[in-house]
């Protein structure tokens, strides 16, 4: 089992209120963390432009700060390996500048988006970890039915500031060596956030483990 892996995630940070997208970058610009230029709006007619609806705020580490003034979402993308630190530094530059995050942030949630699990005959693998017993959809079909996607999640509705949903589902070309993990965590803060990405990395791998052992 590698240790080396390149999985890349996102972490959306809603603030309750709009900061504007100049201040952000004039932050990072002064910390000396560089700055990003807006994309210029693209002419859809004649007197019609369009501009994108995240605008771009800095690069730092090789991860991207985005943000969508509409949503007041403040989103940063970077590899597995880099993105709590990336997050520690974003939340510091802004409570160095009269914006902590204990204060101005409304939730957070972290995406893991659809990204593949490597491992030989893993479907059969879930399918032996988790038998449905009791519970034989199979019969009423006439045939031997078996687990394909499968999810789990915590509390029962996400319709809240905290949740979190595990996701697994077979790449159709290849289901018997390869599953697309999709995970969403949100939090009410964003140093429950921190916590959650200190050992996030730890996780995936404690997944692969869980079916690498057969």
């Amino acid at each position: 089992m590698t240790s080396n892996i390149n999985f890349r995630a996102s972490v959306a940070i809603f603030f309750r209120l709009n900061i504007n997208p100049n201040i952000q970058r004039d932050i990072f610009r002064v910390e000396g963390l560089g700055t990003s230029l807006v994309e210029p709006p693209k002419e859809i007619a004649p007197g019609i432009a369009v501009g994108p609806a995240e605008i771009a705020i800095t690069e730092i580490d090789k991860s991207k700060v985005e943000y969508n003034a509409d949503r007041y979402l403040l989103r940063i993308e970077s590899t597995i390996n880099n993105i709590y630190e990336v997050n520690k530094k974003v939340a510091s530059v802004f409570g160095k500048y009269y914006y902590p995050f204990s204060e101005v942030v409304r939730y957070c949630e972290f995406n893991f988006p659809d990204q593949p699990l490597e491992i030989p005959d893993l479907a059969n693998k879930i399918r032996l970890k988790i038998k449905a017993t009791n519970f034989d959809i199979g019969a009423i079909f006439g045939m031997d039915l078996k687990p394909y996607s499968i999810s789990f999640s915590y509390p029962e509705s996400p319709l809240n500031d905290y949740w979190m949903h595990v996701q697994f589902t077979p790449d159709a070309n290849s289901p018997s060596n390869r599953i697309i993990l999709k995970i969403t965590k949100r939090t009410q803060t964003h140093d429950e956030m921190l916590e959650f990405l200190l050992g996030v990395k730890d996780k995936i791998m404690r997944i692969r483990g869980l079916f690498e052992e057969g």
